[in-house]
């Protein structure tokens, strides 16, 4: 009896798979009819001929959908970008800038986005002109107009106070132009700067600033006046020549990161910037590439004494605008791909 019991559940086990097997292929042989009706009525299009399409218009779908994303990204300003979020954080930043006696200017370099308060405003440049020295030294050597390699002669003529890399030198060396320009952005060196605007030619470096879009460029002695439109001028050459990427530019980049009393930077947020300060009786100025996941541009020219406080303060709200306006792009552009 046991050994019917058995018997019969494996005929039943049986029974049942080829009852499954059958319905299977019934379904494939439905699956065939169909495809064929559906041939017949599309007779240049094979069936796998249909699946490559069919897949090539979803990856080429999703390409252009991404390439409008980009695009979107960085194209220019305009007033779509002018979100309610962003007018208020201009406006924020704007009664913040109030409390201080200062003057500053931004820029997101790709969108041209600016943001100034208080921008007609001069200011005694101070050190900040050490930075053109340099974009002018390292833009000319890179088409062949200068070498890195030529020299300026020490004179008496050259020396001024807090040139703590120029001190150990005697009058009559050779000093290449690369040194000078390393002693200029990472130590402010002053006599540095004399050399290599003897080198340069002080009317040839004013037209070299007026050429980037500056109006005050040695506009009085040998560092002359600025306002924040002529620091993004500045800025924006420097922008432009480090994103030449070669050799030479990453090494210029690598001396402005390095830079003493840089304020631009967040080391908290491991937050880089490349950046020259300008310092005299009465006035600080910070003027720099910020370098967040997209960089912007900043200068912040103050009638302070040296204020390391103050400088961060600024350039922590000018962040937060900064922030503002590439989330709402950020947002707006998002919508293309969903």
């Amino acid at each position: 009896m046991l050994l019917m019991k058995k018997k019969n559940r494996r005929i039943i086990k049986k029974g049942i798979r080829l009852l499954l097997f059958i319905i299977i292929i019934l379904l494939i042989i439905l699956f065939i009819i169909n495809i064929s009706k559906y041939f017949k009525t599309n007779k240049n299009i094979s069936f796998f001929d249909s699946i490559i399409n069919t897949t090539n218009e979803f990856i080429n779908g999703k390409k252009d959908k991404i390439n409008e994303y980009n695009n979107c990204l960085n194209q220019e300003y305009s007033d779509s970008d002018l979100t309610d979020n962003l007018k208020n954080k201009i406006n924020e930043t704007n009664e913040f800038l109030k409390n201080y006696s200062a003057s500053v200017g931004y820029e997101e370099p790709n969108s041209k986005f600016v943001y100034k308060y208080n921008e007609n405003k001069k200011y005694y440049a101070a050190s900040s002109i050490k930075l053109l020295d340099a974009l002018y030294i390292y833009d000319k050597a890179s088409k062949g107009e200068l070498k890195l390699t030529d020299t300026v002669t020490y004179q008496p003529k050259h020396l001024l106070g807090a040139s703590v890399k120029m001190q150990n030198k005697k009058y009559g060396d050779k000093v290449k132009v690369k040194d000078l320009v390393n002693y200029a952005v990472i130590y402010s060196d002053n006599t540095a700067h004399l050399m290599l605007l003897d080198y340069i030619g002080k009317s040839t470096l004013r037209e070299y600033g007026k050429s980037l879009g500056a109006t005050y460029t040695l506009n009085t002695d040998f560092c002359g006046e600025i306002n924040v439109n002529d620091a993004l001028a500045y800025l924006r050459g420097l922008n432009t020549y480090f994103n030449t990427d070669t050799d030479d530019a990453k090494e210029l980049k690598s001396w402005f990161i390095k830079s003493e009393q840089n304020y631009l930077n967040f080391p908290d947020k491991k937050i880089e910037a490349a950046e020259k300060y300008g310092e005299y009786f009465g006035y600080y100025h910070e003027n720099g590439i910020v370098y967040t996941e997209k960089p912007y541009l900043v200068s912040i020219l103050t009638n302070y004494s040296n204020n390391e406080k103050i400088i961060r303060t600024i350039n922590s709200k000018i962040l937060e605008l900064h922030e503002t306006f590439i989330s709402e792009r950020e947002n707006r552009c998002k919508k293309i791909i969903e």
